[in-house]
Formats: structure tokens, sequence, C-alpha cells
């Protein structure tokens, strides 16, 4: 029997709490700032390790760049700006390694990074050999951070190396690119002495150097860019602008023989042989191109006249 006052039906099950305006309301929303992180970092995880590696090395040269400015490591703004642009420049390839838009451009992305990591070894390296020549009792902090930047600069370039750049392609050219070749090397001879031996300093040398650079890379990078024009013809225009960088350091180097400093050999001959760096770049892309030109554009036959 049930007892009396008991109901056998089940109880009904309790309501669901429903959810008003101020509730939903009460819960905090995302920040701009953890919204931003978030899609960083799955930006990060979908980049493959060459990308990360570059884009590690190009952001970790700009941060040691600007650590060095308060520190006066860097004397010369021409050398900083030119470092952190060619940097921000393979820290932008790394990153939009899939854009479609890195493959609609005429230059192709590994000759982009090519030339950014290499006019950044290029810079870091000359600056510390100006420092180790340079080597004061206070000076151990700024050699230790220009030994960091040379070595993100150097990973730069071997991710770029990895990711399909050929930092050997001046080895693999025509005669124009070997000539060209020659020339970079003479230009880096050229202020390595002008950095050792005389009283230039990289607040000139940086300018010079990274147009050559360039100039140079354009040179042996010619074949993989599409141009109605020769490409190697660019270069060599690109090589006549550092030509005139040189005719200017002439100018200030007879200047100041004439009215400040009793001037020695050793003062001409960085100066000579960087000028005679950049007419060899100059002529190797003349060269370059002409080649480039004429295999494309073979003259006509001679006409036979029959007698």
């Amino acid at each position: 029997m049930l007892d009396e006052g008991h109901d056998p039906r089940p109880s009904d099950p309790p309501e669901p709490e429903l959810l008003t305006a101020a509730s939903v309301g009460s819960q905090p929303a995302p920040s701009a700032a953890a919204l931003l992180s978030a899609d960083i970092s799955a930006a990060w995880s979908r980049l493959d390790q060459d990308a990360r590696l570059l884009v590690g090395a190009s952001l970790a040269a700009i941060a040691i760049v600007i650590v060095g400015l308060p520190l006066s490591v860097w004397d010369s703004a021409p050398f900083a700006l030119l470092v952190l642009a060619a940097m921000a420049f393979t820290a932008v390839t790394g990153w939009f390694t899939a854009s479609p838009a890195f493959r609609a451009l005429p230059i192709p992305r590994t000759t982009i990074e090519l030339g950014a990591t290499l006019v950044g070894v290029v810079l870091a390296v000359l600056k510390a050999v100006e420092i180790v020549f340079d080597l004061g009792a206070d000076g151990i902090v700024a050699l230790l951070v220009s030994a960091a930047l040379v070595a993100a600069t150097v990973a730069g370039l071997i991710a770029a190396q990895r990711r399909g750049a050929d930092p050997l392609a001046f080895r693999r050219g025509d005669r124009g690119v070997r000539i060209a070749a020659l020339g970079l090397l003479l230009v880096l001879v050229g202020w390595v002495l002008n950095l050792t031996l005389s009283f230039w300093t990289m607040g000139q040398a940086a300018l010079p150097l990274a147009i050559l650079t360039i100039a140079a890379l354009v040179v042996a990078e010619a074949p993989r860019i599409t141009s109605p024009v020769p490409v190697a013809w660019v270069g060599a225009g690109i090589g006549a602008f550092g030509a005139l960088l040189a005719l200017g350091n002439w100018a200030e180097l007879t200047s100041l023989g004439r009215t400040q400093l009793e001037l020695d050999p050793g003062d001409f001959l960085g100066v000579l042989t960087y000028s005679v760096g950049a007419a060899l770049i100059i002529a190797g892309g003349v060269v370059s191109g002409r080649d480039v030109w004429l295999a494309g554009h073979p003259s006509p036959p001679e006409s036979i006249v029959e007698g």
C-alpha cells in the first residue's frame, strides 16, 4: 500500500536558469591585447621552421640596434637606419611567406631576402671591425653588442639560404657576374683598409657599402628577375651611384689633406681599392647585360649577294 499523502508522480525537473542581458554583460570580454596576442600566436604557429628562424633573427637584429642606440654603440645614424630597414624587410617577407602579394612581385622573394640579409651582414661585420681596431677601455660593451648583431644577421642569412636564396650566385654567373663579384670583394677590402688604417668611420662607409652590395647582387640575380631590359644594367646604374659616392670620398680626402690632416699612402689605399671595386661592379653589370641583350636580340644574318 502506498502511504497516504505520498505523490507517486516524479517531481518536475528544475527549470533551467535563463541568461539575462545583465548576466551576459557581467562576463568579461577578451581585451584587445589578448586578441592580438592570440592572432600573433596563431600566425607564428603556421610558419615553418626556416621562416621562424628568419623572423626571429630579423627581430633580434632590430632589438640589438635599438638597444645599442642609447649605449652609443652606433655612432652613425645611416648605419642604424640601414640595418633596421634591411632587417624589417626580412621580417616582413618571413612573416608573410604564404601571401600571394609576394608571388606577384617582379622581384622574387628569395632575391629580396638575400639582398637584405647580405646588406645586414656586411654592415654588421664592418662595424665590428671598426670597433675592434678602435677598442678603448670602455669599448667592451660596444664589442659585445656588435658581436650579437653579427650573429643575428648571419643567422638571418642562413635562414634566407635555407628558404631558397643563393649566396653563391656570384660564383655561378657569367663573366659579367664574376667581374661584379670581384668588384664587391675590392669594395669590402677597401673599406676594411679605410676603417683600420685611416680616419674613416662607418658613418661614411654605411651608405656606399649598402648601395654597392645591392648593385653587385642585382647583377648576380638578374636572370631571376623578369624585365624587358637586362636587369644587370640596372645593377650597373646602382653601381654608378655608388661610384659618385666614391668620388665624394676622394673630394673629402683631398680637402682634408690640404687643410687639416697630413695624409700618408695608407689614407689613399683604401679609397683607391674601393673605387676600383665600384668601377668593376659597373663594368660587370654592363658586360652581363650586354651578353643577355645580344642573346635575346641576335643580329640579322648578312644578305648573300649573288654575283
